[in-house]
């Protein structure tokens, strides 16, 4: 008989990646804490996951990797016949393949069933649901209509499944500005590394790079391919390979920065409060970034190509330059783990078996949902460094992008780059709570003397005619009355008449073509042809001194 009161069907291997195992083993442990036994039943015996299974007691559906997945049907029911005689009662299921086809038939073998989900898209016949992934305002009803009406809900950050260790934390995380800086990059458990040979390489070229300050880390792991030339760079001594590593904890923990791909690793991150700048490499990386920066996590790029590692280095380097500011950014997320998320889920799942011997940990305290802070009224305030994501996709809507000089949508590695170095001030636009629009205003020298320079673009289409005035006002009070003796220069899309009238009517006035004012706004606006573009200007208001 099998002494195992829980199983876990798992999906991991050396060629896809071993995420879901890794994320199965912590819950595991948790459970053995609680007094369950667990067994783990996979595909077929993999050589490449042999360190990682050892110590767990594993039950393999297919002796080959050459058989290919039976259906789901047939996946369930041979589940099911090496389970017979077993004392197990709870399935927990963790495979991308695997929905309430599968659930369907294990219930009706008699046992509890416990998916683990993070797209909330797939159907499910289960018991009990599990799903860490923060959705914001949609976490609560992520998964209306997939489940069964009597399905417990396990959802939000609160029930990331994290080592033991991230529980263990101190409140108080110590800094990481001392010397060496220290720059971990991670594919996880598996990857292409030829991309990150060609970062490596890409970064020690950047100017200012100095190997005594910066050290670089790779993670190489059980599914990677390509590792010849961070072999060869491993050798001359550019960067040190962390190879084998059953735990990254502690590496992570140590990190000044970690530059990675965007999987689970996400919340161990977000629990340890380090820096980070993700990417995704397969669609189920993908993420709404007001979902991520909810969590802390700040830097992020729907994806990475080679013609990439440029600026990628560039920003690096950026954040480096500029970590005492983004290491407070990254200290003050709205939604804070906690590291205990599977003694929560593990105390559920024990809830489902019938032995009272099982002894069910009390769930530790949960954050809660992010509460808004209602407005009345208008509210302008400074745009800092949370913004910064928000800035940009308000900034790409297609009802602003068309009135720029700029009218391609900004990359988010670009913008990055740029926000870190900008000498803009910018101010959002609050009405009655809600964001309507971002003003920026920026002194800058043009052949000789001082202009301002300013714009302004919506956060959607609920902004108002009356909303715009406001702003564009404020700002205007705002240079008369502490630099009266500065001009405004200015271009505007000549099919844009609402906001050539708005301008107007604060004050502006078209300049002509060939004059003096006009060969300013030009050297001001290299890519504004006088053809598509009004330009205008606005006197000093020396009398409002």
């Amino acid at each position: 008989m099998i002494p195992a009161r829980v199983a876990i069907r798992a999906y991991a291997s050396s060629e896809t990646g071993i995420g879901h195992l890794m994320r199965m083993r912590h819950l595991a442990a948790a459970l053995q804490q609680q007094g369950a036994a667990v067994i783990f039943m996979l595909d077929h015996p993999d050589t490449g996951l042999r360190e990682l299974l050892d110590g767990l007691e594993v039950l393999y559906l297919r002796q080959s990797a050459s058989l290919q997945l039976l259906d789901q049907q047939q996946d369930a029911l041979k589940v099911v016949e090496q389970l017979l005689g077993s004392s197990v009662e709870v399935v927990l299921v963790d495979d991308y393949r695997l929905d309430a086809i599968w659930e369907a038939e294990v219930k009706r073998a008699g046992y509890r069933v416990v998916s683990i989900d993070d797209t909330a898209t797939r159907m499910h016949q289960c018991d009990l649901l599990v799903d860490q992934k923060w959705r914001g305002e949609k976490t609560v009803g992520s998964y209306q209509g997939l489940v069964p009406r009597n399905c417990q809900q396990l959802l939000g950050p609160d029930y990331t499944l994290l080592a033991a260790e991230y529980g263990k934390l101190q409140q108080k995380v110590e800094s990481h500005t001392e010397a060496p800086f220290k720059v971990l990059l991670s594919l996880g458990g598996g990857g292409d590394l030829a991309m990150l040979a060609s970062l490596v390489e890409v970064l020690v070229e950047q100017y200012g790079y100095d190997a005594e300050h910066i050290q670089l880390q790779v993670v190489v792991g059980p599914a990677s391919k390509n590792c010849k030339r961070l072999l060869e760079l491993a050798e001359q001594g550019v960067v040190q390979l962390l190879v084998g590593k059953r735990s990254l904890f502690e590496y992570y923990r140590s990190a000044s920065l970690i530059v990675g791909a965007a999987g689970g690793s996400i919340y161990e991150w977000a629990a340890l409060k380090v820096p980070s700048i993700s990417f995704s490499i397969s669609d189920n990386q993908q993420n709404n970034q007001s979902w991520l920066d909810d969590i802390g996590h700040y830097f992020h790029l729907p994806e990475l190509n080679v013609e990439d590692t440029y600026q990628l280095a560039q920003l690096i380097e950026s954040v480096r330059e500029n970590y005492d500011r983004i290491r407070q950014l990254f200290l003050h997320a709205p939604i804070q783990l906690d590291g205990k998320g599977c003694i929560r889920v593990a105390s559920e799942v024990c809830r489902l078996l019938s032995d009272d011997n099982v002894c069910i940990a009390p769930p530790a305290p949960m954050n809660g949902v992010i509460k808004r802070e209602e407005v009345e009224g208008y509210l302008m305030r400074k745009v800092d460094d949370r913004d910064m994501n928000h800035y940009l996709q308000s900034r790409n809507l297609k009802l602003n992008r068309g009135n720029m000089i700029e009218q391609d949508k900004i990359r988010p590695v670009d913008h990055y780059c740029w926000w870190l170095v900008n000498q803009r001030d910018s101010f959002l636009l609050f009405k009655n709570g809600d964001p309507m629009l971002y003003i920026w205003h920026e002194c800058v020298e043009v052949l000789g003397e001082q202009y301002w320079i300013g714009g302004w673009f919506v956060c959607g289409d609920a902004c108002q005619y009356q909303d715009t005035l406001y702003a564009l006002s404020w700002q205007l009070e705002w240079t008369d009355k502490y630099y009266p003796e500065i001009p405004w220069i200015a271009v505007i899309s000549r099919e844009n008449n609402f906001v050539k009238l708005l301008n107007q009517y604060q004050g502006f006035n078209e300049v002509k073509v060939g004059s003096e004012r006009s060969a300013v706004i030009a050297a001001a606006f290299p890519k504004a042809s006088f053809e598509q573009f009004y330009f205008v200007t606005r006197e000093p208001r020396c009398e409002s001194s």
